[in-house]
């Protein structure tokens, strides 16, 4: 969808607006938002923190713009309606099911890495941009415990809560435990292409506010989540 912005903008705004009308209208108990990290993609200080929205400046993409367009509609909707929601900031979940997209870059970096590792078995390993990048990854065991607290615990009702690991890993590093927890031997070589559109190069959440509010932190590492999702896509 990064060559699909006018439909990303579109297609999010509709949605939020059915979502948003037909839980006034069901009166449901709370609303659980599913934010993303893109929130913070013009950030230039770390750890992320949720009061950093609305002192740095808006995502310069269409779907960091829509995600925290969202948000605003959570806050007009809590205001005008009395709609009561609890916004989690998601940062990189890593799970079964989330599988490779057929052009690399439209998906998630995990189903592309294992796709290129596991199913192509590319050698040297193409990665996009320096390969730097870092990127703090949840397993969707620990993100579903996470939203569930959102959902239920009263000291969540109006926040914004970051949902994420503090293990911060390069591309490079990632892409590397996926070779050793699959059946490549070695070590794998890299081969750099060009960088996409728009790559935030650093991203790692402050995740006292999930401590403190859901009683919530991660419980599961990220070499776990690799063999899991090894697993499922084997």
């Amino acid at each position: 969808l990064r060559d699909r912005p006018a439909d990303i903008i579109s297609a999010n705004d509709q949605m939020n607006r059915n979502v948003f009308d037909a839980s006034v209208e069901a009166d449901v108990d709370r609303l659980v938002f599913a934010g993303s990290s893109m929130v913070y993609s013009e950030s230039d200080t770390f750890p992320h923190s949720e009061d950093d929205v609305g002192t740095i400046p808006p995502p310069a993409g269409a779907y960091g713009f829509q995600k925290l367009n969202g948000e605003y509609y959570c806050e007009a909707y809590n205001a005008q309606y009395g709609l009561e929601y609890s916004t989690a900031r998601i940062f990189n979940a890593v799970g079964p099911g989330d599988w490779p997209e057929s052009e690399v870059g439209h998906g998630h970096v995990v189903p592309d890495l294992v796709r290129k590792i596991v199913e192509i078995r590319q050698d040297p390993v193409k990665l996009k941009g320096s390969g730097e990048q870092t990127r703090c990854f949840v397993d969707i065991r620990d993100l579903v415990d996470g939203l569930v607290r959102c959902m239920e615990r009263p000291e969540a009702a109006t926040e914004a809560i970051n949902l994420g690991t503090t293990r911060e890993v390069t591309i490079r590093e990632l892409a590397t435990l996926i070779w050793e927890h699959s059946d490549r031997p070695g070590a794998p070589a890299f081969e750099t292409e060009q960088a996409l559109e728009k790559d935030v190069q650093r991203r790692v959440p402050d995740i006292t506010k999930a401590r403190e509010l859901l009683g919530w932190q991660p419980e599961y590492s990220l070499e776990e989540s690799i063999e899991q999702y090894l697993q499922a896509y084997t």
